[in-house]
Order: C-alpha cells, then structure tokens, then sequence
C-alpha cells in the first residue's frame, strides 16, 4: 500500500513539474513532403536515341549536329559553323549510336535536362552557349540550353560530344584556296536555305538554240559552252521555277537574298563557296545581255523562270540570280 502511495505521488510530481514549468514533450507529426527534384537516375534515359540535336559555339568545332531516324537508316547532319550553310550527311549504325549513349550516361549528360529551359533565346549557336534535344523511343526526353551559363558538368560532356562528332563527321572544311589551274568540271551544287542539293548536269543548246533543261521539275544543268563557276566569266547554270505543275529545282530561288551561301562539288574533290550577290525578275524578253553573256568578271549566274504561267506554256519573266566566289576548299 505504501509503494503504491509512494508511486502515485511520484507520477503526481511529475505531472505538475510538466505543467508548472512548461516542460512538454513534444511529438512531430508526420507530414509528406513533395517537391520537383532533378531526375539523377541514368536508368531513366537507357532507351533507344531516335532523335539528337546538339549545338555549341563555344566546342572544338563549333558546329550543329542532327542526328535522325529515315526509315531504317539512321542520318547524321553536320552544320557548318557561323557564315556558312554546308550541310555533310552520313549514314550511321546502330553501334554509333550505342557509343553516343554511352557518353550520355558515363559523363552524366542526362544531368542536364531542365537546363536553361527558362532563357528567352531558342537558339544558342551565334553566341557562347549550348542546346541539347535528344528523345529516346521509349518517350523520355534531355532537353536543356543556356548563354554563357551551363550545367556544372558541362565542360566534360561538351567535350566528349565533340570528339565523338569531330570523329564521324570529319574535320572542319577550310575554303581558304584559290580556283586557279584548269578548270574543273562542277558536279553538285548546295544551297541548303532552300533545300537544293542535286547533281549538276552538263548540256549544250536545245534545238531552239537556248540552253538545254530537264524533261522534269527536278536537274539542274551547266551550260558546258561558257565557263565553269569560280573560273573564267560567265557561268551559267539553269532549273525549272515549276514543270508541269509540280514545284521544280529552284522554286525557292527567290527566296535567297544578298550574302547567302551556295557550295559548288567538283570532279576534283574540291568545293567552291559563293555568296549571292543579285537577284533580278525581268521579262522574258527583256533579259540584258551582260546579264547572260559569256564575258566581263567572274559570277555565277543562275536562272529560272518566275512570274504568270502563260496558258499555252512558259512563263511570263525570268529570275537571275548572282554570286560570286569566296573560296575554294581542295578535297
């Protein structure tokens, strides 16, 4: 009976030490936090690549790289950087892009989605910084870009994307040489703000006494009598506005404006650069003679119909357009 007393004035004590003194114990509960927190897990980014941009200005190169599935064949497009508009293509394998995965994951590129997503600009190659696209076939994305501001491993993965690239794409073509020596024979031309990249084919006169043309909307011919681009005076080359009603070679041609680029292949291996320098519309009968004849500087002329569609056939004016080389890369 007596403990019993004893305990209970004990437990008594206590209780009015706890509330005279103000001691409390305190029991938190238990409360579930969530928040948005960066993906760290490379498992989420173990699929296939099916699709890859990637551009820097500040990278061994400065160039942008695509890569992307047509078909079963899986294309790399290598952008030349700054001035230029060349476009190389080359076809990849599945174990180059195994090798493209591998350095996402070992260099923790995938650390980087979410980057810069806020920055007003879209496009980050005219100036210092960076833009990553890349979409697995499983749905999950890498998306990030900045200015002058990267992620904090930035330095190894830029580096790494470089030399894988610099690796399958080739060295940077330098167009620092002259057209000097015999002429060659051009083979294709470039001009990729409009989409043209065809052969050139060498032709004479018609029976109508003008400049051969394609029997269809696409081809674009080099009249062999006059000179070869980038030598002598005049060359000309020529392609169909619209044939038949389907858009032909350079239905875009009126597109180009002063300092656009045109890249010229020849049988040599080497590559002309152009810059545009004049697009005229006259009518078709109105089309000066310097403007087409075989004398005075050296220019490369192009030219196509534009204007009305007349209903018995032709058109109504011809587009001369202009350019004038700036530089020769030997292959």
């Amino acid at each position: 009976m007596k403990k019993r007393i004893t305990w209970l004035l004990i437990v008594s004590l206590v209780l009015i030490c706890a509330v005279t003194l103000g001691c409390q114990t305190k029991v938190e509960p238990t409360v579930e936090v969530t928040a948005d927190v960066p993906v760290d897990n490379e498992t989420e980014y173990s699929g296939d690549i099916a699709e890859f941009s990637y551009s820097a200005s500040d990278s061994a190169d400065g160039r942008k790289y695509k890569i992307a599935l047509a078909g079963e064949e899986i294309i790399l497009t290598a952008q030349m950087p700054k001035d230029t508009t060349l476009s190389i293509e080359k076809k990849l394998n599945p174990d180059d892009l195994n090798s493209l995965q591998d350095i996402i994951l070992e260099k923790e590129i995938y650390k980087w989605d979410g980057f810069g997503q806020n920055d007003a600009s879209e496009d980050q190659s005219d100036g210092q910084g960076f833009t990553l696209n890349v979409v697995y076939s499983d749905g999950n994305k890498i998306s990030a870009q900045g200015r002058e501001n990267y992620p904090d491993n930035y330095d190894q993965g830029n580096t790494a994307l470089s030399d894988y690239f610099l690796k399958l794409a080739g060295p940077v073509l330098k167009f620092d040489g002259v057209f000097d020596g015999a002429a060659q024979t051009p083979t294709k031309i470039v001009i990729s703000k409009i989409g043209v990249n065809e052969g050139i084919i060498p032709v004479g006169l018609d029976a109508t006494g003008a400049i051969a043309t394609t029997k269809g909307a696409f081809g674009i011919t080099w009249y062999t009598a006059y000179s070869s681009p980038g030598w002598g005076t005049n060359a000309i080359l020529t392609g169909h506005h619209i044939y038949n009603g389907q858009s032909g070679s350079f239905v875009r041609l009126k597109d180009l404006v002063a300092g656009d680029i045109m890249y010229i292949y020849y049988a040599d291996g080497s590559i002309g650069r152009f810059i545009m320098k004049t697009s005229t519309l006259y009518e078709a009968n109105s089309v000066p003679e310097y403007a087409v004849a075989n004398t005075g500087t050296q220019r490369t002329t192009i030219i196509t119909c534009g204007g009305n569609r007349f209903p018995q056939g032709g058109y109504s004016h011809r587009l001369v357009v202009t350019f004038e080389a700036a530089g020769r890369h030997r292959g």
